[in-house]
C-alpha cells in the first residue's frame, strides 16, 4: 500500500489526537504501508501499528516510535538519529545501514521474526526462521554511535559491521548475536548475556582507523566483495593484542606481527597468513579453513581445536565454484605447539618442523606431512588414516593408539616412533610392529 505524503500526514495527526485522548482520534495503522523515501522530522508515532512498513531511504531524524508495532517493518538506508524506538516490537526489522546515532533502543524487542503473507492478504507472524529475507533484526553496516540498547532483547540479531561507538548495550539479552567487525569503541557491555554471540570485544582497544579496516572488511566478506573493502594488515604489529573472536576470514595479514596475540574463537577462513609471526599465540577453537600459513612462526602456539578442513571457493553472491582450498602449513614452524582435538583433514605441512608438538586426538586423515621433522611429537588417538608420512622425521614420536591406516610411509624411518596399540593396517610395516 503506497502513500502520499498528505495521505500519511492526515493518519498521523489522527494518531496524535488519539495519543492526547481528544474525539476524533484514531490509533495509526499503516501495516505494510510503503512510505519509502518520505522525509518527516520529530513524529509522534508512538504505540502506532506499523508492522512490515516499507521506510526504506526515510528520514525520520527525531520520531518516536516507542512500545510502536514495528514487526518486520523496513528501515534499510534510513535516518533516524535521535528516534525513540524504546519497548517497541521490532522483531525481524532490517535496519541495514540505516544511520541512527544517539536512537533509543531500550527494553525494544529485536529477537528473530518475520512476516508471512496470507493467501487472503492477512498477515502471519513467526518467531522461527521460514521462507522469505533471514529472520533475524538486520543492523548490518548501520552507524549506531552512541544508541542505547539497555535491556533490550537482542538475540540472533545482526550487528556485523555497525560502528557501535559509545553505544550502551549494558543489561541487553544478546545470546547468538552477531558483532563481527562491529566498532566497539567505547561500547557498555556492563550486565550483557553475549552467550554463543560472535563478538570482539578487545579490538576495541585497537586504533580507530584499524577498527574501521575491520568493520569494512566484515561489509565486505558479507556482501561477498559489493561492498566495504578486504583488510589489508601487511606487516602490522599486533603483538600481545586480545583479538579472541575477531573477523578476518579472508584478509590479507602477510608478515603481520601477532606472536602472543589472542586469537582463540577469531574467524581466519582463507586468510593470508604467509610469514606471520604467530609464536606463543592463543588460536584455540579458531576457524582457519582453507588458510595459508606457509613459512609461518607458530612454535608454542596453541590450536587446540582449531578447524582447518578444507574451504569451498564461492564466487560472487555466493554462488559455488566446485573448487576447493586446503589449509597450508608448508615450511612453517610448530615446534612445541599444542594441536590438541584440532581438526586439519587434507592439510599440507610439507616440510614443516613439528618437533615435540601435541596432537592428541586430532583428526589429520589424508594430511600431508611428507619431509616434515615429527621428532617428538605426540599422536596419540590421532586420526591419521591415508595421511602422507613419506620421508618424515619420526624420531621419538608416539602413535600410541592411533589411526595410521593406509597411511605412506615411504622412505621413513619408524625404528624410534613409539605405535603402541596403533592401527597400522596397509602401511608396509605391519610386519615389523
Amino acid at each position: 500500500m503506497a502513500l502520499t505524503s498528505e495521505q500519511f500526514v492526515t493518519i498521523v495527526r489522527g494518531h496524535g489526537r488519539y495519543l492526547s485522548g481528544l474525539s476524533g482520534g484514531r490509533r495509526a495503522d499503516l501495516a505494510r504501508a510503503d512510505l519509502s523515501g518520505l522525509r518527516f522530522q520529530n513524529l509522534k508515532l508512538s504505540t502506532a501499528l506499523l508492522s512490515g512498513v516499507n521506510f526504506a531511504g526515510c528520514s525520520l531524524n527525531g520520531c518516536d516510535f516507542s512500545a510502536a508495532d514495528l514487526f518486520g517493518s523496513n528501515f534499510e538506508s534510513a535516518e533516524a538519529e535521535g528516534a525513540s524506538f524504546e519497548r517497541s516490537d521490532l522483531r525481524g526489522a532490517n535496519f541495514r545501514r540505516a544511520k541512527l546515532s544517539q536512537a533509543n533502543f531500550d527494553g525494544a524487542d529485536l529477537r528473530p521474526g518475520v512476516i508471512i503473507g496470507g493467501e487472503d492478504g492477512s498477515l502471519a507472524r513467526s518467531g522461527l526462521v521460514t521462507q522469505g529475507r533471514p529472520a533475524e533484526t538486520d543492523l548490518s553496516g548501520a552507524d549506531l554511535e552512541a544508541a542505547s540498547f539497555e535491556g533490550a532483547h537482542l538475540r540472533q540479531a545482526n550487528f556485523s559491521g555497525a560502528n557501535l561507538t559509545h553505544a550502551n548495550l549494558a543489561n541487553a539479552s544478546a545470546q547468538g548475536a552477531n558483532f563481527r567487525g562491529s566498532i566497539l569503541n567505547g561500547v557498555n557491555l556492563t550486565g550483557t548475556s553475549l552467550e554463543g554471540a560472535s563478538i570482539s570485544p578487545g579490538t576495541a582497544a585497537l586504533p580507530p582507523d584499524i577498527q574501521t579496516m575491520l568493520r569494512d572488511h566484515a561489509l565486505w566478506i558479507d556482501t561477498f566483495g559489493e561492498e566495504g573493502a578486504r583488510a589489508d594488515l601487511r606487516k602490522i604489529d599486533l603483538r600481545g593484542q586480545n583479538l579472541a573472536g575477531v573477523y578476518l576470514s579472508g584478509a590479507n595479514l602477510r608478515g603481520a606481527n601477532l606472536s602472543g596475540a589472542n586469537l582463540s574463537r577469531a574467524l581466519l577462513i582463507l586468510a593470508d597468513l604467509r610469514d606471520v609471526d604467530l609464536s606463543g599465540a592463543d588460536i584455540r577453537r579458531a576457524e582457519v579453513n582453507g588458510a595459508n600459513f606457509t613459512g609461518t612462526n607458530l612454535q608454542r602456539a596453541r590450536l587446540g581445536e582449531a578447524k582447518g578442513d578444507p574451504m569451498e571457493i564461492v564466487g560472487a553472491a555466493g554462488k559455488k565454484t566446485g573448487q576447493r582450498q586446503v589449509t597450508r602449513f608448508a615450511s612453517a614452524r610448530l615446534r612445541a605447539a599444542q594441536l590438541a582435538g584440532a581438526q586439519f583433514r587434507d592439510a599440507d605441512f610439507e616440510n614443516a618442523d613439528l618437533l615435540e608438538s601435541d596432537w592428541e586426538g586430532a583428526k589429520l586423515a589424508r594430511t600431508n606431512f611428507a619431509g616434515a621433522d615429527l621428532s617428538g611429537a605426540v599422536f596419540r588417538r590421532t586420526d591419521l588414516a591415508e595421511a602422507n608420512l613419506s620421508g618424515a622425521t619420526l624420531k621419538g614420536a608416539r602413535f600410541d593408539f592411533a589411526n595410521l591406516r593406509n597411511a605412506d610411509l615411504t622412505d621413513t624411518d619408524v625404528s624410534e616412533s613409539i605405535m603402541i596399540g596403533a592401527d597400522i593396517t596397509g602401511t608396509g610395516i605391519a610386519q615389523k610392529s
